[in-house]
């Protein structure tokens, strides 16, 4: 973290908050804040100032600092079952930040679990996040659409006959479906699933 590597950079060389500041030609509040974690403001120019006077390689400060500021926020959008389909929520329940770079690969947006199937790597509550696509290989973590109504979060399986949609809980049967049952429910991926989120 920029704020922990400021803080523990200055201790290193002997310098109080405010010689530092004295230095870089801030206040004493300034480096608080910085160290602090709260460094939204901190010019580049500052950053790369503050790296030749605690000795520190400028791509430790600058690349920490530009990943914290290239987040962007995506909705949740209500509960998708891990078990049996139900019909998706679509409403927006909460926000959750994703970076930038991560969001330049596609559209995203985030969903809340509901159920066990997914047990032990995604629980009940978790919220995953998810690119928005229509194709997927086997073995990805999937939300599928069942009869254009109903969504669930399975692992994918291609088979010659069709596809599988597999829990990770064997206490779960798999959905089974033929190529024809694919076309004519229909099923479809709306999104590989990137990350699972656990909220205590």
């Amino acid at each position: 973290m920029t704020g922990d590597v400021i803080k523990r950079k200055r201790k290193e060389k002997g310098l109080t908050q405010e010689e530092l500041g004295k230095l870089l030609g801030v206040n004493k509040g300034a480096i608080s804040k910085w160290e602090a974690g709260r460094v939204q403001n901190i010019k580049r120019s500052k950053l790369l100032q503050l790296a030749k006077i605690l000795d520190v390689s400028p791509n430790e400060l600058l690349d920490d600092y530009e990943e914290k500021k290239k987040v962007l926020r995506i909705p949740v959008l209500g509960r998708i079952p891990a078990g049996v389909p139900i019909e998706e929520i679509e409403d927006v329940i909460g926000y959750e930040d994703i970076s930038e770079k991560l969001a330049e690969s596609g559209e995203y947006f985030a969903l809340k679990v509901q159920g066990d199937s997914m047990e032990p790597r995604i629980h009940d509550g978790d919220v995953l996040i998810v690119r928005c696509q229509c194709e997927a290989n086997s073995g990805d973590v999937v939300i599928a659409s069942i009869d254009g109504e109903n969504g669930t979060c399975k692992r994918l399986k291609k088979t010659e006959d069709g596809l599988m949609l597999l829990s990770y809980n064997p206490e779960y049967d798999p959905f089974v479906f033929s190529k024809k049952e694919v076309e004519e429910k229909p099923v479809k991926i709306i999104g590989k699933v990137i990350e699972a989120r656990s909220k205590f």
